[in-house]
């Protein structure tokens, strides 16, 4: 549920170290992302769902946002062998740039945007 009055969760250094260890558990580990680049996807994802609520087309800039955060840095599949079996993971290149955060952030949107339930952007 929104706060009232609205309160920005990552507006202070302080606000988005708070937000960042709160959802540590569901994302990929690596470092906070950069402020900025944080923001900027924010707009863009809120821009693309408030599109869809409104009944207009999203800014292509949001589109062209969240498609670069998904793929700043590539994902590959791998298997990993363990006592209890096998199982298959991903792998987030962030050494080819990128940070593994904002790309589960962005893929998610993208699945969520293009599901043909929501009716996509």
């Amino acid at each position: 549920m929104p706060t009232r009055p609205t309160s920005d969760l990552i507006g202070t250094p302080e606000a988005s170290a708070a937000w960042w260890a709160l959802q540590s558990g569901s994302l990929p580990p690596g470092p906070v992302p950069d402020a900025a680049a944080v923001r900027r996807l924010r707009a863009a994802v809120r821009d693309v769902l408030d599109s869809h609520l409104e009944g207009r087309p999203a800014w292509p800039t949001s589109v062209d946002d969240i498609n670069a955060a998904a793929a700043a840095a590539p994902v590959s599949p791998r298997p990993v062998v363990t006592a209890s079996g096998s199982r298959g993971e991903e792998r987030r290149h962030t050494e080819h740039g990128g940070n593994a955060a904002l790309v589960a952030i962005a893929a998610e949107a993208v699945g969520l945007l293009a599901d043909d339930g929501v009716g996509g952007i």
